[in-house]
């Protein structure tokens, strides 16, 4: 049985089957390292949704001990961390940094410590783990090594506040050597956009082979209508906005008048 064979059954609510095939010493052929799938290509967000799980599963085809890291990265962007000073009673900017090539979101799942799985070197260079991340100053920053690296660790704090970076390592769990599995969260405040899933199959300290997944985040219904418009129409959506704000004003005015 080969691995897009075993995949198609996992695919199709049948992974107990598959499960006791591995068990049972039926093998995988030769030639596909690592294959990947997700319980759905998509996360669609109406006017009620409040976060979801996906789930990521997968198969090696050798028998030998290994370990899996899943990377989640959402789009990139730009993203400006701001400096504030408490003067005279007020909190002030007093300074400001833009980067650029920021992910929107991000996550990490791994069956292992990472440390205990890869180098620092190499976890460096593939940017796995959040405080591992490479952001790009704007052009024409005149700040230092230091200040630069302040604004970086204000970014990092301000995206695990909202929720976007997690703050914790995600377990990936093995059923016998070969089969593999994560849930992997999407929280309320998921931006849309594509997102890319890379699936890193390590053994003896090295990358034997990655896999790369894409996904998509977008909104339906009302809440996709909206974004559209707010998107597409943006001078017509901030004229709407001012003008539904002024009508609520002049009705809540005039319900305190009669009351």
């Amino acid at each position: 049985m080969t691995l897009s064979m075993l995949m198609r059954l996992m695919r199709k609510n049948s992974p107990f089957i598959a499960i006791c095939m591995l068990l049972f010493g039926i093998s995988t052929a030769h030639g596909e390292d690592l294959a990947i799938d997700l319980s759905h290509n998509e996360v669609a967000i109406t006017t009620a949704f409040s976060g979801t799980d996906l789930l990521l599963f997968g198969a090696t085809d050798q028998n030998k001990k290994s370990d899996i890291i899943v990377v989640v990265r959402g789009p990139k962007g730009k993203e400006i961390v701001r400096h504030k000073e408490h003067v005279m009673g007020l909190w002030i900017n007093s300074g400001e940094m833009e980067f650029v090539g920021v992910p929107d979101f991000y996550t990490v799942a791994s069956s292992r410590p990472l440390n205990e799985i890869l180098p620092e070197d190499v976890l460096k260079r593939e940017q796995i783990g959040a405080h591992r991340l490479v952001f790009s100053p704007i052009a024409g920053t005149t700040m230092g090594p230091e200040k630069q690296a302040a604004y970086h660790e204000a970014l990092l704090r301000n995206k695990r506040r909202q929720g976007l970076y997690a703050t914790d390592i995600g377990d990936v769990t093995f059923v016998g050597v070969n089969l593999f599995r994560t849930t992997l969260h999407f929280p309320a405040a998921v931006p849309v956009g594509d997102y890319r899933i890379e699936t890193y199959l390590v053994r003896d300290d090295k990358i034997v082979t990655r896999h790369e997944t894409e996904m998509r985040v977008h909104k339906i219904g009302v809440e996709e209508e909206i974004y559209n418009f707010a998107h597409q129409q943006a001078w017509a959506y901030g004229i709407l906005a001012i003008i539904v704000a002024g009508l609520a004003g002049w009705v809540a005015n005039a319900i305190f008048r009669k009351a």
